[in-house]
């Protein structure tokens, strides 16, 4: 599995599909472009941060407790999708692992999981 930057993000990484998957996602919503500024605008909070505990301070962005080194940028509203992610501390950048619509714990469940499975991939 590839890394690729994400966008124009220095400290930003995302495996390769995450873009298309991200697109099909919310694609059909109308809402697109409005997810899409909001995810950036949380990316750039990321990028900035001196570190991922300053970034953590920060409403939409927090750490998932049952797993180690999983993180979650989360847009509560209508489809209230959630983008899971990593820190690579060695590289000092985050991965951006997937996205899906937080519909019921069940879903979010899966979402963890596959998570967890492009870490074990990427050997993280």
């Amino acid at each position: 599995m590839n890394l690729v930057r994400f966008e124009n993000f220095s400290k930003i990484f995302a495996v390769e599909d995450f873009s298309e998957e991200y697109i099909k996602l919310l694609k059909k919503s109308g809402s697109y472009e409005t997810y899409m500024k909001k995810l950036k605008f949380n990316l750039n909070i990321l990028e900035n941060s001196k570190s991922i505990e300053v970034a953590l301070l920060h409403k939409n962005i927090e750490k998932l407790n049952d797993v180690p080194n999983l993180y979650s940028i989360r847009n509560i509203s209508g489809l209230n999708p959630r983008t899971l992610f990593c820190y690579a501390l060695d590289d000092d950048i985050y991965i951006l692992l997937n996205s899906f619509l937080e519909k019921s714990s069940s879903g979010y469940k899966k979402g963890i999981e596959k998570a967890k499975n492009i870490i074990n991939e990427l050997g993280l």
